[in-house]
């Protein structure tokens, strides 16, 4: 399968956490990195692009793909549409930069 994605800042080594069962966060990928700069980069799927074998997406579930490689776009051509802020977003992104 290939993939669209964009680097997160979401970075799970560095500033993300979960809660535990006693309602205290802890890291979500423990790891020693001092920096956020120092963590591998992690990339998040942006869902403009999914490309699979039709025989295969027939008989598995997306996150089940062991082959999946990723097709990497930028931040400006991954923006999602989800909310009213999202939309007002783009809005100001179309006037500006096009």
């Amino acid at each position: 399968m290939v993939v669209s994605v964009k680097e997160t800042k979401s970075n799970p080594y560095y500033v993300l956490f979960e809660e535990n069962q006693d309602g205290f966060l802890s890291k979500s990928k423990e790891s020693n990195f001092t920096r956020r700069q120092d963590c591998p980069a992690v990339w998040e799927f942006n869902g403009a692009m999914y490309i699979i074998n039709v025989k295969s997406l027939k008989n598995a579930r997306l996150d089940s793909f062991q082959k999946t490689i990723k097709y990497v776009m930028s931040e400006m051509d991954s923006v999602d549409i989800d909310t009213m802020f999202d939309w007002q977003l783009c809005e100001v992104l179309i006037k500006d930069f096009f």
